[in-house]
């Protein structure tokens, strides 16, 4: 066992900081644990004032016995051990009280026990530290590998199993904290030709060791950085032909500047503190996918930059940020739309029709007219708007009280009742407003009696408000 050894204690993954002896284990070898965990630690290397060893993150060491360590074992030997290991067929399989009967689990394990027919292995948290020879043959049909959560202390193992796999197209590392990505990498191994998908989250890489990617996975088109704590804009991966590229759970503050990917279609920003949108272009016009969830844009204004910067995007999730925050979720949902446009298609997963587009475009359209969404009157998105839409009124110097009110007749059977409301007030609230007044059910309908030459029209949009549908100032509503 010797300093920067990866080691596995009861499942619990950590790094060698120190082998020795230490008083309060007399004739026992302790070895000093950094662990990837640092709520697994106790301290940061000092015992009874004495300095042993020093932790990276503060608290997250701690002692323990050599004979607790988890023996390491090669590629072949945990994949036998995982997929051809015969089950007791004496233990029963129980729900309670109640015994289950064993039925196909014998033409399954036959099926997965054919190692040479295996598509897609799983062997995260195997403490796996080594390749084998003779893979070629063992496993020869593998197409995906999981090695995430491994003992690998650097890619040179890695690479030793990836290049006897010849189908090999999904590498899986997450949480194998390898020296090639850290501070003080050694000579990289020849490139994982043929990988296309390399996860490598929370493997906590190294700034300046980013721009050897391209390098080692040259024909990547998937990668996954997340968990990171990568909290620097400047990502320097050179030229890169990725299209997709997974930076969730990271600490970036702004969108990091990733022109030198010009084949980036998805880009995944979700749990970051991205507070902004960005001041110029920083990614490729090719961008179609932007996950940017759980951030801390607060301003519709920073909405309208992104919906102007990524014009060419037909997929965004903004859920959870301030600014979508701050109102109802379904109206939310309607803003962003409206300020979008273009050839946005999805939101938040959710498609959207021709139809909901000119529904939101109108929306807003009104808001701001009325002043009660905020929107940069020269923007382009604006001059479009008003193009389809029409030209903004003049905004009145002052409205008066009795303007921003108006007096609803409520007509239900032979009741009548007389009540006055702002017009900015939200249909689904008035409905409920409604209900209450009259000793009704929630879900009831209200239409707007024909006047002035204009049809009866149905209150249908719940987020609409009723200065919408209520033109006049006194109106006339049939509640159903």
């Amino acid at each position: 066992m010797h300093p920067a050894q990866r080691i596995s204690v009861g499942g619990s993954l950590g790094t060698v900081r120190f082998v020795g002896a230490v008083p309060a284990w007399p004739g026992v070898t302790a070895v000093g644990v950094e662990w990837d965990d640092p709520a697994r630690g106790r301290h940061s290397g000092t015992l009874d004032g004495v300095q042993y060893f020093a932790c990276s993150v503060p608290g997250a060491g701690s002692f323990v016995k050599a004979t607790k360590v988890d023996g390491a074992v090669d590629f072949a030997t945990a994949l036998r051990a995982k997929y051809t290991a015969q089950a007791d067929d004496d233990d029963d399989i129980a729900f309670g009280s109640k015994r289950a009967e064993r039925v196909g689990f014998d033409k399954y394990r036959a099926r997965i026990s054919q190692l040479d027919r295996l598509q897609v292995a799983g062997l995260d948290h195997m403490c796996i530290d080594a390749s084998s020879p003779g893979l070629t043959a063992l496993c020869p049909e593998l197409v995906e590998v999981d090695l995430s959560f491994n003992l690998f202390e650097s890619l040179a193992p890695v690479h030793a199993i990836c290049v006897q796999l010849p189908r090999l197209h999904t590498l899986k590392l997450a949480g194998c904290r390898l020296a090639d990505l850290g501070p003080a990498p050694p000579a990289p191994p020849p490139p994982f030709v043929g990988v296309e998908t390399v996860w490598l989250a929370a493997t906590l890489p190294h700034a300046p060791t980013l721009a050897t990617l391209p390098r080692l996975f040259p024909d990547a088109q998937t990668c996954l950085l997340g968990g990171n704590a990568l909290a620097f804009a400047s990502l320097d991966f050179g030229l890169w032909n990725v299209t997709a590229l997974d930076l969730s759970d990271n600490k970036l503050t702004e969108f990091p500047d990733l022109r030198g990917l010009p084949r980036l279609r998805t880009l995944l920003l979700a749990h970051n503190a991205i507070a902004a949108a960005p001041k110029a272009a920083v990614v490729a016009s090719s961008l179609e996918e932007l996950d940017l969830r759980h951030n801390a844009l607060a301003s519709w204004a920073d909405v309208d930059a992104l919906a102007a910067t990524f014009a060419g995007v037909t997929s965004v999730r903004l859920r959870w940020n301030p600014v979508t925050a701050s109102v109802p979720e379904r109206e939310a949902h309607t803003l962003v739309i409206g300020r979008w446009g273009g050839r946005l298609g999805l939101l938040d997963g959710v498609r959207v029709a021709p139809a909901e587009r000119l529904d939101a475009e109108l929306y807003l359209h009104h808001r701001v007219n009325a002043g009660t969404a905020p929107m940069d009157r020269t923007s382009p998105r604006w001059l479009e708007l008003v193009a389809a839409h029409g030209a903004a009124p003049e905004p009145a110097a002052r409205p008066s009280m009795r303007s921003s009110l108006v007096q609803l007749t409520l007509v239900h059977g032979e009741r009548r009742l007389i009540k006055t409301v702002p017009r900015t007030t939200p249909v689904r609230r008035l409905r409920v407003m409604v209900a209450r007044w009259l000793s009704l059910p929630a879900d009831l309908t209200l239409t707007v009696a024909a006047a002035g030459g204009r049809p009866p029209e149905l209150m249908a949009d719940p987020i609409q408000i009723v200065g919408y549908y209520a033109v006049d100032d006194v109106v006339d509503v049939f509640v159903s």
